[in-house]
């Protein structure tokens, strides 16, 4: 069985990134090239979901991997594994906040001096959705 045209052209759109990142960020392996191919790995999997479905995941979860990817990743690494940021993994961040409410207030709220407030950048339904993206996902 061969893919389908959406499989085919998100995957043709994958190759064509990642050559971009060989470009743009030297030789794979270094410190910038792993970075930008975290990142990308995680737009990647946002362009497929949106092209493939999600295989019947929870809606909005796409959202919050584009919101994680474009809004987090920096600091808190592509996997949520943590890099200038704290690790935000589900089993780390359900510890620490137990409440998904608790957990969204800081988002909206930010750390003062270690993490910038989200509530005017994103809508409620995108914070809704990271914080389930770093919930259920991660």
């Amino acid at each position: 069985m061969s893919p389908s045209t959406p499989h085919r052209v998100a995957a043709a759109r994958l190759r064509t990134a990642l050559r971009t990142v060989d470009v743009a960020y030297g030789r794979p392996g270094s410190g910038k090239h792993r970075v930008a191919g975290r990142v990308l790995a995680v737009l990647a999997a946002v362009a497929v979901l949106g092209a493939c479905g999600d295989g019947g995941g929870a809606p909005g979860s796409a959202v919050g991997a584009t919101v994680f990817a474009e809004r987090c990743a920096a600091c808190h690494g592509a996997d949520g594994s943590g890099a200038v940021g704290p690790p935000l993994t589900a089993e780390v961040i359900t510890e620490r906040f137990p409440d998904p409410d608790d957990q969204e207030a800081v988002v909206r709220a930010g750390v003062e001096g270690r993490m910038p407030a989200f509530g005017d950048v994103l809508s409620d339904a995108e914070i809704e959705a990271v914080v389930r993206y770093t919930r259920e996902e991660l």
